[in-house]
């Protein structure tokens, strides 16, 4: 699952061939009808969202904004190379990351289609559209030319957020963006070999894990206090008694 990381996720948004940002709103919804209307498959129904990518020209300011579905979100856990090598310690550390400006380089310069001229630009992803059920896939699996590694730091997530932080438009959001945490997968193990076991939710307050044909109750502490892999939270209006 590591090709849905950010950074190939950017990738599909650094040529020439994004929208202008005076039609971004109506181009959203001409791609999200596109995507959407795709797959009416009950996993398109529940995970798909919509991911915004603003590329901006450092020269002249111009915005180039693309879209692509998702059907999980992939956030990095190692040291960045900017901001002093933060490391994240929670998941709202990870989507602040995801969602930050970043700075492409000189290497990597665009032809920015309002001066015509290949320039150095930012990038930065948000959250144009939410689905019912957002996954967020924890990278523990660092594949380098210098080590092959399983992270295993602590990354804590909440039971309930909101998700208002990291939409393209704040101030115009619309709707109820607060997610609530209803099943973590783990896995135990290292790079080359391992188990998974997973949590979730039964009832509103009720937790049961998952290992293999074994189901046992297990208590909130235990589901917040594990390492987490994947995570999947609902919307809000989903929730039941």
């Amino acid at each position: 699952r590591e090709h849905e990381s950010k950074s190939n996720s950017a990738s599909s948004g650094t040529g020439g061939g994004g929208t202008n940002s005076s039609s971004s709103s109506s181009s959203a919804n001409a791609n999200a009808s596109h995507c959407y209307g795709q797959c009416n498959c009950i996993i398109d129904q529940i995970f798909t969202g919509m991911l915004q990518s603003d590329v901006v020209c450092q020269a002249c300011n111009g915005v180039s904004t693309t879209f692509d579905p998702f059907w999980d979100i992939s956030l990095d856990l190692g040291e960045t190379t900017t901001h002093g090598g933060v490391t994240p310690k929670t998941l709202i550390d990870c989507l602040e990351r995801y969602t930050r400006a970043e700075h492409l380089g000189s290497a990597a310069k665009i032809k920015c289609s309002t001066c015509k001229s290949y320039q150095e630009s930012t990038k930065q992803f948000s959250l144009r559209t939410l689905p019912s059920v957002v996954s967020f896939h924890l990278k523990r699996f660092e594949h380098s030319a210098l080590i092959d590694r399983k992270i295993s730091s602590f990354i804590q997530f909440p039971v309930e957020f909101d998700m208002t932080p990291f939409m393209s438009e704040k101030k115009n959001a619309y709707g109820d963006f607060r997610f609530s945490l209803y099943a973590v997968v783990n896995h135990v193990g290292t790079i080359d070999t391992g188990h998974y076991t997973a949590f979730v939710r039964h009832q509103k307050d009720t937790w049961v894990k998952c290992d293999d044909h074994v189901i046992t109750m297990a208590s909130l502490n235990q589901v917040l206090e594990s390492e987490g892999y994947l995570l999947f939270y609902h919307k809000n209006i989903l929730e039941y008694e």
